[in-house]
């Protein structure tokens, strides 16, 4: 199980912290609410504008279910490798202006996950958002400029609390 955290900094001032983060405290399993206790962590690879960047992950393990929690930072999607930043400027960038961004695949791939939740997204900003207007036959481009205008990594966790799911997952 993952937990968005916002972390408040940039991804190079996350990357250069290394294990001396900030990370939230968590005492109670999700789960079935018994102790969690932290288990170490792990390293993982975020890719922002073509750089690559090792980070560190910091996990916890319940006592009771073996359950394993991640506190994942706000910059990132679950299992996705690219920053949240560069995936919304790549859909939004083709969707837009047809610009391809990288390469033909991944963004064909990004714009499809992005288009098999545009359900989610519209009933996402329905039950939380008030006010936003009707969509018409544009819909990813209005729901891009929605989600911009929340800030991308606040959307995202957000959308994940309400779904507890990703707003790119299947």
């Amino acid at each position: 199980m993952q937990i968005i955290h916002d972390f408040k900094m940039r991804i190079k001032d996350y990357c250069n912290n290394s294990m001396d983060n900030d990370y939230p405290v968590l005492t109670d399993c999700p789960v079935c609410h018994d102790v969690l206790i932290k288990n170490g962590f792990y390293k993982r690879y975020v890719i922002v504008s073509n750089l690559s960047y090792i980070i560190f992950i910091r996990r916890y393990r319940c006592k009771h279910c073996g359950l394993t929690v991640s506190i994942l930072p706000s910059f990132l999607l679950p299992h996705f490798q690219r920053s949240l930043k560069d995936i919304f400027n790549i859909i939004y960038q083709y969707l837009k202006n047809r610009r391809l961004l990288i390469y033909r695949r991944a963004v064909f791939f990004y714009v499809k996950r992005f288009n098999k939740n545009l359900n989610a997204l519209i009933i996402y900003f329905r039950e939380t958002a008030n006010g936003h207007p009707c969509f018409d036959n544009k819909k990813a481009i209005k729901l891009l400029e929605m989600i911009k205008e929340c800030k991308v990594p606040t959307f995202a966790k957000s959308f994940h609390n309400h779904f507890n799911k990703c707003f790119m997952a299947l």
